[in-house]
């Protein structure tokens, strides 16, 4: 007998504010300027300040000798 595995969640709803329309319509702008959907575009923004981050820490520390 086969046990069923467990389903990952796929799927988000985003509610976005008046005060963050001005995000919506940035987001929006990545979207069409990279060539890809609205949800890939959220994922690639969020993938790339990870980055970010990571490297201004890096240089951050390099900076400093």
């Amino acid at each position: 007998m086969q046990t069923q595995t467990p389903v990952k969640q796929r799927a988000k709803c985003l509610s976005v504010s008046k005060k963050n329309e001005d995000a919506w319509d940035l987001i929006d702008g990545y979207s069409l300027e990279w060539g890809v959907p609205y949800a890939q575009a959220i994922f690639r923004m969020a993938r790339e300040y990870n980055s970010m981050r990571k490297w201004s820490f890096y240089n951050l520390g390099r900076t400093e000798r």
